[in-house]
């Protein structure tokens, strides 16, 4: 398929990519994110045990980042627009079947794997094309995107409650595959773009000797620059260093939600007040979103330095939340960890390509979701552990902020790694620039003996 333009638009028909990936974030993850509401009924339905169930949302939460590498090499050797729209078509699959509800092999099947590979190819393709439609406003337009998760996440709540209690279980089930089926429009609409990289590529060809001029003009008439997957990533000490720094911030990141609500509990909270810190929690996360993507688009602040502030005041609000001991001021820090957890995923895809630079985008985005996948299993059996050890649930929000700060000093030795890189690339660069403009030593005292001769022979 012929693609439209070679050159990222930072705008125009790009804001219309934008708005399908907010229509995907909402369709795939807050989806996920709610499904907790069809759990009991589920549970009640089979009469099995809670652990049992569960395994429904592990495996969708597991297939959703094992399945990223491929959906990123999917991009690679086909485009966005075909992977979408095949994801639309998983997770509607995944829902329409679970309609049937034969057995909870038979729910593992399609409400866990065929609806979290639909989510995986769905949701990476949607967040890798933002990006290459985007170069100076990519933070804004990522930011944009990924609050789709926390708009729909807020309103799905009460729809899917009153779905279930309208069709029943499986004809929510049902109901919301069709919805899904809008993912293939909003596919369909991320018309193909020559690689964004495309003047990236050109710029370091146009660094090479003389010598591979007709090679060079060769590859500037191809529109695809790179076609394979690279795996070669898993080398690059930058990526290494954001790779582990997504494990650790996983670790952390599953594990406020999990234990608020008990804590609440524990403090004594209705449940009435409890349901609405999630509320606070969504949107909080969705105005951190798009203020911080608007910030980081002014360019006032390093990337990489944003996020690193964004993830220490996210570690220094998990550490003060246990000290609350009432609604007020459970409220409050939940606030606090709401918004700074918001302004942390608004710029961490946007650091990521940063660090890898567009030509390795897609690779890289797949095989850090299939890294980071590994916190986000480690993180709750620890901090359930710790809890358990403990006796309290406020261990777990320790544990947690612990860890952010640890996942903090990554990002620092990574930033420092780059500076060090970028020095040493100015100090090979300098005596070649110094060296131009003025002959050489031994060529002015070649000429003065010349010059010397000349007027001898005159």
């Amino acid at each position: 398929m012929q693609a439209k333009d070679s050159n990222p638009p930072d705008g125009g028909y790009g804001w219309v990519v934008v708005v399908s990936a907010f229509m995907v974030m909402g369709l795939t993850a807050a989806v996920l994110k709610t499904f907790g509401l069809f759990f009991v009924e589920i549970q009640q339905h089979f009469d099995e045990l809670a652990s049992t169930t569960s395994w429904i949302t592990s495996v969708t939460i597991a297939i959703f980042h094992l399945g990223a590498p491929v959906a990123s090499s999917l991009c690679v050797r086909y485009t966005h627009r075909a992977v979408v729209v095949t994801g639309g078509l998983l997770a509607f699959s995944g829902m329409a079947l679970g309609f049937f509800g034969l057995n909870m092999v038979w729910m593992y099947a399609t409400t866990g794997f065929l609806q979290g590979l639909g989510i995986s190819f769905s949701w990476t393709p949607a967040i890798s094309i933002v990006s290459h439609y985007f170069s100076k406003k990519r933070a804004l337009a990522n930011a944009i995107a990924s609050a789709g998760e926390c708009a729909f996440a807020f309103t799905f709540g009460p729809f899917f409650q009153w779905l279930i209690s309208q069709y029943g279980w499986k004809g929510a089930l049902l109901i919301i595959g069709g919805i899904q089926l809008n993912i293939c429009v909003c596919g369909i609409l991320m018309r193909p773009l020559a690689s964004s990289c495309l003047l990236e590529a050109r710029h370091s060809r146009a660094e090479t000797p003389p010598g591979n001029g007709a090679s060079r003009t060769d590859e500037d008439k191809s529109p695809i620059i790179h076609k394979t997957f690279n795996w070669m990533l898993v080398r690059q000490p930058e990526f290494v260093l954001y790779a582990i720094f997504g494990i650790l911030a996983a670790m952390s990141f599953f594990v406020p939600p999990l234990f608020l609500v008990p804590l609440s509990y524990s403090l004594g909270i209705d449940e009435s007040w409890t349901a609405s810190l999630l509320s606070i929690l969504a949107t909080v996360d969705f105005a951190g979103r798009l203020l911080c993507g608007w910030y980081a688009n002014l360019h006032i602040t390093k990337t990489v330095h944003l996020l690193t502030m964004t993830i220490t005041l996210i570690s220094s609000s998990l550490m003060l939340l246990p000290l609350a001991n009432n609604y007020l001021s459970l409220a409050i820090f939940t606030g606090f960890y709401g918004f700074f957890f918001g302004t942390t995923v608004a710029v961490h895809i946007t650091v990521l390509a940063d660090v890898v630079g567009m030509p390795d985008f897609d690779s890289a985005l797949g095989l850090f979701m299939l890294i980071r996948s590994t916190g986000g299993f480690v993180g709750p059996p620890l901090a359930g552990l710790i809890v358990d050890m403990a006796g309290d649930y406020r261990a777990g929000f320790y544990m947690a902020g612990a860890t952010l700060v640890l996942s903090a000093g990554f990002l620092v030795t990574l930033d420092q790694f780059q500076q060090r890189k970028e020095r040493g690339r100015q100090t090979n660069a300098k005596p070649e620039k110094s060296t131009l403009p003025y002959p050489s030593l031994h060529l002015l005292k070649l000429q003065n003996s010349r010059y010397r001769e000349h007027d001898a022979v005159v």
